[in-house]
């Protein structure tokens, strides 16, 4: 996520850990996307991330910090403090969406051809901000995978901060020629 938002807001965003505690999982929701049952003991984290001094998102995660995935010097910088995104970096990693939802709870859907269909319409959005930046827009909800074993269960909220004050950046669509055409 904090490589997306960079790209968005043409700012680099870094990633401010608020807590980061030993816990153990309750959300069946989260145990199912782990593939593991509740009670397994897990690093609870709640970061937000920022654009500068503006906080365009937070992130709340569920990190099976003793996973064999996990290498131990891994562990250790999650224990320490470092970022999620930042600690995984290294490794192969994968990062696969669970869910997305607009501010209203409205999941996009995917057409036959791969686009979505009713995506959050992020030029409305811009177009008519509420003046409450703390307000949640989108919400991603994605399983982190190393070496193809789940390792965390990660809620993101961008907030409407990211499209107030000139703060996003909306890059020109890449044009790409089909497979087999010749452009």
């Amino acid at each position: 996520m904090t490589d997306f938002l960079t790209a968005w807001t043409g700012r680099a965003v870094r990633t401010e850990v608020l807590y980061a505690a030993n816990a153990t999982l309750a959300d069946t929701n989260d145990a199912t996307v782990l593939d593991v049952l509740p009670g397994v003991h897990i690093q609870r984290r709640h970061v937000l991330l920022r654009a500068g001094e503006t906080v365009v998102a937070e992130a709340e995660s569920s990190v099976l910090i003793s996973s064999p995935a996990l290498e131990p010097d891994v562990r250790d910088q999650l224990w320490n403090g470092a970022s999620l995104g930042d600690a995984l970096r290294t490794l192969h990693r994968r990062r696969v969406c669970v869910g997305i939802a607009d501010a209203l709870g409205r999941a996009p859907s995917l057409a036959p051809d791969g686009n979505t269909a009713g995506a959050p319409d992020i030029a409305r959005l811009a177009s008519g901000p509420t003046g409450d930046g703390d307000r949640r827009i989108l919400s991603v909800h994605s399983r982190l995978d190393v070496g193809g074993i789940p390792v965390a269960s990660v809620r993101e909220y961008i907030l409407e901060a990211v499209l107030q004050n000139h703060v996003v950046h909306i890059p020109e669509p890449k044009r790409v020629a089909a497979p087999g055409s010749v452009g």
